[in-house]
């Protein structure tokens, strides 16, 4: 292979190879880099910056490691055998963030039944998260994990009349919206731990968040006091008419 270094003020400088189309990039005798149809990194990493603590590396075959300021960013492993691509974030996990305004109209993550389909033209979407926070998905069903042999400590639970009854509704909207009016009902984090309920309350970066999903099994059991209260009430009114 012939190799031609072409420094020109014209063309600047250029590597040629020969009908080939392939380039090595050799240092001391050994390659370093190939350059054809593909670029081949011979040397497992790819550095990105002038300091040299930014980079995409490739020490263990087919995992991918990404670093920027020096640290480990990002991990890529090799599909298991159930065929799921691994990927890892240290520390404090994965962040996705999109650029485009917050909204019901700005999807940053969407998971789609075709893998080929890049773009999403031609399959149906089965989960979108969206830029405001919004989470849809095909078959309306969120779940968790509820199988008794994952448990212990089962036992009935206690009353949850007071706290349901406690629980002040609001109607609300977002500061960052900059609404005139409100276009929201729920709770309010603080309006729960004023009336005890502090284990509905989860702060996370100084922001404090709600579990509305145990709010929700606490107002299916005052549900059923009242449904037994309702249940008395009823048989009491049949027996005072039958008299």
């Amino acid at each position: 292979m012939t190799i031609k270094i072409d420094a020109d003020t014209t063309s600047g400088l250029q590597l040629e190879s020969d009908t080939s189309g392939i380039i090595d990039i050799q240092s001391n005798g050994t390659t370093k880099m190939t350059i054809g149809t593909t670029i081949d990194i011979q040397g497992n990493e790819l550095v990105l910056d002038a300091d040299a603590d930014s980079s995409i590396s490739c020490a263990v075959d087919d995992k991918i490691l990404f670093k920027s300021a020096g640290a480990d960013r990002f991990r890529i492993d090799p599909a298991s055998a159930s065929g799921v691509t691994r990927m890892f974030s240290p520390d404090e996990g994965l962040f996705l963030y999109s650029e485009s305004a917050s909204g019901t109209s700005h999807s940053f993550l969407k998971c789609h039944t075709d893998a080929d389909d890049i773009d999403g033209t031609n399959s149906t979407a089965r989960l979108v998260i969206f830029g405001n926070g919004n989470v849809q998905n095909s078959n309306n069903s969120y779940g968790a994990f509820s199988d008794e042999r994952l448990k212990e400590n089962i036992e009935d639970s206690s009353s949850q009349w007071n706290d349901i009854k406690s629980v002040k509704v609001k109607k609300f909207s977002f500061k960052e919206e900059s609404l005139d009016s409100a276009n929201k009902i729920g709770v309010i984090a603080q309006d729960l731990e004023s009336s005890g309920m502090n284990g509905l309350v989860e702060t996370i970066d100084d922001v404090k968040s709600v579990k509305y999903s145990v709010l929700y099994m606490k107002a299916v059991k005052a549900l059923q006091e009242a449904m037994n209260r309702i249940e008395t009430l009823e048989a009491k009114v049949t027996a005072l008419e039958n008299n």
